[in-house]
């Protein structure tokens, strides 16, 4: 009983710890490009989106209390709060599959991880709730699943289809639970196909599959055409893409992490510190999702989360292991809070902007001297300035703002203009820290590729008329011609307002503020 509190008191800490320096990020810096986009989600609620099934925007609605208050940390909290949920669960996995130890130890490595503590930790991005309901699913099949059907409770049953569900309305990688699940029954328990409550069961994440189907096939079937896009297998071979995407999973999920799964998997055969069944069944929820996801990459570029939820699973494996080998918990508790402190660190270093390769001259520079009160026209400066400085979306866009508030105030003829934007990954950001603030209508342009959600937002916002006139805000390092972009859209445009951005005493940007003119009244294709 002892040790049983002591694991306990061992978890808290780790939650705590984790979750303070989660508020920390949260609160310290800005909104990345994905995150300002998915704002979309919360204030336009559907069935489905472009890029996603819509439970992130759920999110976004109770953490934000229904959209009553929008700022950076209320976008957040949501995925903090079930990212924290995502740790205690992982250690339920592992205190079933061995015992508490093995769970701690699960929660302590999984924590270690970018994947676990910033993505699905920190930002509001799909994975939170992914890997949340996908961890509650597995937790509650691995109750029955290994088991004779006679003996399983049918609540663990309705548990386990109710949250895969759940976890396929947050992102599509959740199908490889059920894949996974179902290749155990056909490999390994095949009894399971003679009970009717798994056949009725089945029928909750069809339920949801339903749903998004249906917002496809209401919508030209954008969002699942979007997706097969990505992923051609008849491209050609690509080994960069590949060896980026095995790297990007050694960052991701942590080189150590990696090492123990290798040595575990390895060392299974030899000391069987898990029971079979259980261990069969993580490798069928876990594996086909990386194979795929390799398989991809040979041909096509990827991104190491989408294959979050196989290595979190994965991770129960090193943690049994490691608790059959160690004497003391010592090394994954030093290891796990030695994590947390490079998050924190990190944290710093994009909160203070500490980025030695950005260009980023002091006032004084003789090449920029004149720069504070005429900043020079873009040809000068657009291929430099904060080119390769990546916190300056994390911190700047608020004095983006306010250079838009001191050109109203300069200009206020253009108080009522609406704004407009060319790319979801860029122009997100003057949606969410400039038009939402400012009450202004914010409207994209451009091939559906390029907007992505914009396409259905702008007919619920109301798009332009005919004739109108409105204002184009790009920065140095994310700029985009209007010349090039808006052609097609408005008859011509004029730079109105051009400012720099300091931090500190220096010049890390300028804003650009232009007047689009006469929109010619073309509409996106879907």
């Amino acid at each position: 009983m002892k040790n049983v509190k002591n694991f306990s008191i061992s978890l808290f800490i780790l939650i705590t710890v984790s979750l303070v320096i989660k508020c920390v990020a949260a609160a310290a810096i800005g909104l990345g490009n994905d995150e300002v986009y998915y704002i979309t989600y919360g204030l336009h609620p559907a069935l489905s989106h472009f890029d996603h099934p819509p439970m992130l925007g759920f999110l976004i609605q109770l953490g934000t209390l229904n959209l009553t208050v929008i700022n950076q940390f209320t976008m957040r909290i949501g995925a903090i709060i079930i990212g924290t949920g995502s740790i205690i669960t992982i250690y339920f996995i592992g205190k079933t599959v061995r015992n508490e130890r093995t769970g701690l130890i699960a929660a302590y490595i999984s924590v270690a991880s970018i994947y676990m503590s910033v993505i699905c930790g920190a930002f509001i991005l799909p994975d939170p709730p992914l890997l949340f309901f996908v961890l509650l699913s597995f937790y509650f099949f691995l109750k029955y699943i290994p088991g004779r059907p006679e003996k399983a409770e049918n609540s663990d049953i309705w548990f386990s289809f109710l949250f895969l569900g759940l976890a396929i309305y947050s992102k599509y990688q959740a199908c490889y639970l059920g894949f996974g699940v179902l290749l155990y029954i056909i490999f390994c328990n095949r009894a399971w196909f003679k009970k009717k409550i798994m056949y009725i069961g089945v029928l909750i994440p069809i339920f949801f599959v339903g749903l998004i189907y249906y917002w496809n096939y209401k919508n030209g079937f954008a969002g699942t055409s979007f997706q097969e896009a990505r992923v051609d297998l008849f491209s050609g071979i690509n080994l960069q893409d590949f060896f980026r995407e095995i790297g990007g999973e050694i960052g991701y999920y942590n080189p150590v992490n990696i090492v123990l799964i290798i040595i575990s998997l390895y060392c299974y055969r030899k000391l069987n510190f898990i029971k079979s069944v259980y261990f069969k069944l993580i490798l069928f929820c876990s594996l086909p999702l990386i194979f795929t996801v390799w398989l991809i990459a040979i041909s096509n570029g990827t991104l190491p989360h989408w294959v979050g939820i196989s290595y979190m699973l994965l991770l129960i494996i090193p943690a049994a292991y490691l608790d059959s080998k160690l004497g003391s918990l010592k090394f994954p508790a030093i290891y796990a809070y030695s994590m947390l402190t490079v998050a924190l660190i990190a944290v710093t270093v994009v909160y203070f902007g500490i980025v030695p390769w950005g260009y980023t001259p002091k006032t004084n520079d003789s090449k920029y001297a004149k720069a504070v009160n005429n900043p020079p026209p873009p040809s000068n400066w657009v291929k430099d300035l904060g080119h390769r400085d990546f916190t300056l979306d994390t911190q700047c866009w608020n004095k983006v703002n306010r250079r838009y508030k001191d050109f109203i105030k300069e200009q206020p003829e253009y108080k009522n203009y609406p704004i407009v934007g060319c790319h979801w990954f860029i122009s997100a950001y003057i949606d969410f820290y400039v038009a939402i603030p400012n009450n202004k209508k914010f409207i994209m342009y451009g091939d559906i590729s390029q907007i992505h959600e914009y396409y259905w937002v702008n007919k619920i916002r109301g798009e332009l008329k005919k004739g109108d006139n409105a204002l184009f805000i790009v920065t140095s390092h994310r700029y985009i011609s209007p010349n090039d972009r808006f052609k097609s859209y408005f008859s011509g445009c004029r730079l109105l307002y051009r400012a720099p951005i300091f931090r500190g005493n220096k010049i890390v940007e300028f804003v650009f503020i232009y007047e689009m003119k006469e929109y010619k009244g073309k509409k996106n294709k879907l």
